[in-house]
């Protein structure tokens, strides 16, 4: 991920410490690989599943942006982002 760096200098001014919630682009690419059983949480760390790993190769790559793609506007709830105020 690229980010402006005013934006990550407001992340740091903001925050002590940095979690992935502190970086909404990076939580929501993280909830999506979840959601897609791409990604998976074991011993305290994330890993990539064997579905992952098996869209990683150079010739699968263009199954596996679809895959996200679709993961994304079909699986992942959208409600999950937060709207504001009411």
């Amino acid at each position: 991920m690229d980010f402006d760096p005013d934006r990550v200098e407001d992340i740091y001014e903001m925050n002590k410490v940095i979690n992935e919630q502190d970086v909404p682009p990076l939580h929501i690419l993280r909830v999506v690989l979840e959601v897609g059983d791409f990604l998976d949480l074991s011993g305290g760390a994330f890993h990539p599943t064997s579905k992952a790993i098996s869209r990683l190769r150079p010739c699968r790559a263009g199954d596996f942006l679809k895959e996200l793609f679709l993961t994304y506007f079909k699986e992942f709830n959208i409600a999950y982002f937060p709207r504001g105020k009411e």
